[in-house]
């Protein structure tokens, strides 16, 4: 398999696992919790800090359920990119180990 396919798929598989991360936790009422738990910070800080400034630009427009979606998208690219640099460096290690 070559190179630029493994990455595409290690980005895509991680874009899987952030969205499908984001829906259970929407899914189990995760988006109406005022207090947002510790655990649920850290996994989808990105989805929180952009999905809100989405929620408070698009007020203006009536379009606030539209930053629910951009929430997601943001944790799903966040994991993406996550699981692309985690590939490269130990693609990186193992190409360093051969030598």
């Amino acid at each position: 398999m070559s190179r630029k396919r493994t990455t595409l798929k290690t980005f895509f598989y991680g874009c899987l696992f952030g969205f499908a991360a984001s829906a259970v936790y929407v899914i189990a009422g995760g988006d109406l919790w005022l207090a947002i738990p510790a655990w649920a910070w850290a996994l989808f800080w990105p989805g929180f800090i952009i999905g809100e400034a989405a929620y408070l630009f698009l007020a203006d427009y009536g379009l606030q359920d539209m930053s629910l979606i951009i929430g997601f998208v943001s944790v799903a690219a966040y994991y993406g990119l996550l699981a692309l640099l985690m590939h490269v460096v130990s693609s990186a290690r193992g190409k360093e180990a051969c030598t």
